[in-house]
């Protein structure tokens, strides 16, 4: 069945259970949500959070590296 492969050939992939991949997701979506709304007010009022959501992009950029490095050790 083609939809089933591509759902646990992703999760193969990245190495992942259905319920871990979940929370990830779930919990990524949640962040990026709250940082779009701190770019949001920062856009509004450019004098408060005026590196908030950039200096948080990288550092969540720089966790999932390390993330799927673990998950991926070469």
């Amino acid at each position: 069945m083609l939809v089933r492969e591509l759902l646990v050939g992703h999760l193969r992939d990245v190495n992942l259970s259905w319920t871990r991949h979940l929370k990830f997701a779930w919990g990524l979506a949640w962040k990026l949500f709250l940082l779009s709304l701190t770019a949001l007010v920062h856009g509004i009022f450019p004098f408060i959070l005026v590196t908030s959501a950039s200096d948080r992009v990288i550092k969540m950029a720089d966790e999932f590296k390390q993330d799927t490095l673990s998950r991926h050790p070469h």
